[in-house]
C-alpha cells in the first residue's frame, strides 16, 4: 500500500528526488506525515499504529521533545508508542522518577488509545499530484502552506479527518448508494470529501467524485480549484 501511495510526502530539501509537500512549521510537518501513515492504516484495517518516540524523558530538554512527539502522534491517530532503540536510556536514567513515569505513561497511553474506534467521516484529498505536475516550480509552494493551514485548522476545531491518496482511491475507491451516501476506501467510509487548493486531479479521482456527488454525497472544494486532469 505504501509503495502504491505517494506516502513519502514530507521532505526537507528541494534537492530530494520526491517533491516537497510541506515546508513550514515543524508541527505541520509532523501532523501531515503522521496523518498520511495513519490514514492508510485505518483505511485498510490495521488496528495498531506504532510510533517510535525520539527522545527519553530523563532531562528537561529531552522531555519536551518526547512529549511533543507523543502529542502529534496521538492527535494524528497513533495508538502504540515506544522509545527508539537508538536512544535507549541507561539504567541510571531509567531509575530516575521522571523516566519511570514517562515509560509507564507510554504503556497507559497506548492502551487507552487502542480502545474503541475512531469516528472519522471526512476525507481530505492529498494534493501531492499537483506538486508532481509542477515539480521544481517555486511558484506552486502555496499548495504546501494551504494544506498545512487546513490540516491544523481541522485539528484545532476538533474535526478529525483522513488523507485520501489518489492512487489508492483509484484502486480501492467505491461509492455506496444507500440511505447514507458514503465514499469507501478499503474498510473506511466517508460522508464528505474535501478538495484542498490544488491544480490537478487524476481522471479516476474525478470519475469517483462524480459518482459520489451524483449519489448526493457531500463534496467541498476550496479555491483555487483544480484546472488540470492527469497533468493536462
Amino acid at each position: 500500500l505504501f509503495a502504491e501511495a505517494d506516502i513519502p510526502a514530507v521532505h526537507e530539501s528541494l534537492k530530494s528526488p520526491q517533491p516537497p509537500l510541506i515546508k513550514g512549521e515543524q508541527s505541520s510537518k509532523r501532523l501531515i506525515l503522521f496523518k498520511q501513515a495513519v490514514s492508510i492504516a485505518e483505511q485498510f484495517h490495521k488496528p495498531y499504529i506504532l510510533f517510535k518516540t525520539s527522545g527519553n524523558p530523563h532531562t528537561e530538554a529531552s522531555l519536551v521533545k518526547w512529549v511533543n512527539n507523543l502529542h502529534w502522534g496521538s492527535i494524528a491517530g497513533g495508538n502504540r508508542f515506544a522509545n527508539s532503540h537508538e536512544e535507549k536510556p541507561s539504567f541510571s536514567e531509567i531509575a530516575s522518577p521522571s523516566a519511570r513515569n514517562g515509560f509507564f505513561a507510554l504503556r497507559r497511553l497506548s492502551y487507552i488509545l487502542s480502545c474503541g474506534k475512531r469516528c472519522c467521516n471526512l476525507l481530505v484529498l492529498n494534493p501531492i499530484g499537483s506538486l508532481w505536475v509542477k515539480f521544481g516550480n517555486q511558484n506552486y509552494h502555496w499548495i504546501n502552506s494551504e494544506l498545512a493551514s487546513i490540516s491544523e485548522a481541522l485539528i484545532h476545531s476538533h474535526h478529525d479527518f483522513d488523507f485520501g491518496d489518489e492512487n489508492l482511491l483509484a484502486a480501492f475507491g467505491q461509492v455506496r448508494h444507500e440511505k447514507e451516501k458514503k465514499l469507501i476506501i478499503g474498510d473506511t467510509n466517508y460522508s464528505a470529501v474535501l478538495i484542498p487548493p490544488c491544480i490537478n486531479l487524476q481522471g479516476k479521482t474525478i470519475d469517483i467524485l462524480r459518482r459520489f456527488t451524483s449519489a448526493r454525497g457531500k463534496l467541498i472544494a476550496m479555491e483555487p480549484l483544480p484546472y488540470l486532469m492527469d497533468g493536462r
